[in-house]
């Protein structure tokens, strides 16, 4: 997994583990020497810090098309944005710098399937 980002308060650090039980799981530790340890389960997409160092946001299962929040005190995520459901999915979300705004790229994923009959080899040409 191997992700981890300090705090916006640079009092905490998160990083990506796997639990007991063999799981995904974001540890959030203290600094500077990792103390007073807390287990969240892992969100299966990208994360960021919450700019008020309370929580983690991360784009949430199953559809990918809107962010939650995981309160580091506990209790249930709580849902941030609420997009129309439209098909796009989130790729990525950053905060502004004074962190009053949220950036989110959304993007939709189409195919297509094509059977072509009757084609032939040509001759490389020259």
């Amino acid at each position: 997994l191997g992700l981890a980002d300090i705090s916006p308060d640079g009092r905490l650090v998160a990083f990506t583990t796997t639990s007991d039980r063999n799981q995904p799981a974001i540890a959030v530790c203290e600094l500077p020497d990792c103390t007073a340890r807390r287990m969240l389960p892992a969100p299966p997409t990208r994360w960021h810090w919450m700019r008020d160092s309370l929580g983690l946001a991360y784009i949430g299962p199953p559809t990918s098309s809107d962010i939650w929040v995981q309160p580091l005190a506990g209790g249930a995520p709580r849902q941030l944005t609420r997009f129309e459901r439209d098909g796009r999915q989130i790729a990525d979300f950053s905060w502004s710098a004074d962190g009053q705004r949220i950036a989110v790229a959304r993007s939709v994923s189409s195919s297509n399937i094509v059977l072509f009959r009757g084609l032939r080899p040509t001759a490389p040409t020259r």
